[in-house]
C-alpha cells in the first residue's frame, strides 16, 4: 500500500512538469502567391507518425480494414474543406472566403499539401494589407515556416510578408498562426 501511494505521488508530480503530448503538434509550411486574379495559399501540414496512424481508422470509411484510393481521396478532400472553413482571410479589412482544391499532395515525410484560392477584387497599383488566420492551428498547434516569402519578379503582383516566424525551440510554438502580409501591385 505504501509503495502504491509513493508511486502515485511520484507520477502526479511528474505530470505537473510534463509537456503536452506531441501528438497534436503539426509542423506547417505556407506559401502565398497571386496568379490569374486569385490569391493562392499552399499549406503543408506534417503530422507526427502517431497522429498519422490515428487518422487511418477514420480514413477507412466502410470499416473493412482496407483503405481504397477513393476512401483516401475523399478523406483528404473533406479535410481540405474543413481546413478552408477554419482559415480567415482578410484583405484591407474585408473578409474573403478561401476555396479548397480537392486535390491534396501527400509526401513520404507524412506531409499533406493543401491548396486554397480566393478571388481578388480588381487591384489598382499600390499595397494592400492582408492577414490569414489559421484556425486549424488552434486545434493542432505547432511551428510554421513561410516558403518563398516575398518571392516574385519586381514587375509582378506579389505577396510580401510582414511577419516571419521567429526562431523557436522544438518545445515552443505560437498559440495560433496569423500571417500578416501585403499584396504589392506594381505600377
Amino acid at each position: 500500500m505504501i509503495r502504491f501511494l509513493i508511486s502515485l505521488f511520484i507520477l502526479s508530480a511528474l505530470n505537473g512538469w510534463a509537456h503536452e503530448s506531441p501528438i497534436d503538434h503539426v509542423e506547417r509550411e505556407f506559401r502565398l502567391w497571386v496568379d490569374d486574379g486569385k490569391l493562392h495559399v499552399s499549406s503543408r501540414l506534417q503530422f507526427t507518425e502517431r497522429a498519422t496512424l490515428m487518422r487511418l481508422q477514420p480514413m477507412d470509411a466502410d470499416g473493412d480494414g482496407k483503405i481504397t484510393a477513393q476512401e483516401r481521396d475523399a478523406f483528404f478532400a473533406a479535410e481540405a474543406h474543413t481546413i478552408a472553413k477554419q482559415f480567415q482571410l482578410t484583405l484591407d479589412g474585408r473578409k474573403i472566403p478561401l476555396k479548397a482544391s480537392d486535390r491534396v499532395v501527400r509526401d513520404a515525410r507524412l506531409g499533406q499539401t493543401y491548396e486554397f484560392t480566393a478571388p481578388l477584387p480588381k487591384l489598382a497599383p499600390g499595397r494592400y494589407s492582408g492577414a490569414l488566420v489559421d484556425g486549424h492551428s488552434r486545434e493542432y498547434p505547432g511551428a510554421f515556416r513561410w516558403r518563398e516569402a516575398g518571392g516574385g519578379r519586381p514587375t509582378a503582383i506579389r505577396v510580401e510578408p510582414l511577419n516571419l516566424p521567429r526562431a523557436t525551440s522544438n518545445l515552443e510554438h505560437p498559440p495560433w498562426i496569423e500571417l500578416q502580409f501585403e499584396i504589392v501591385v506594381p505600377e
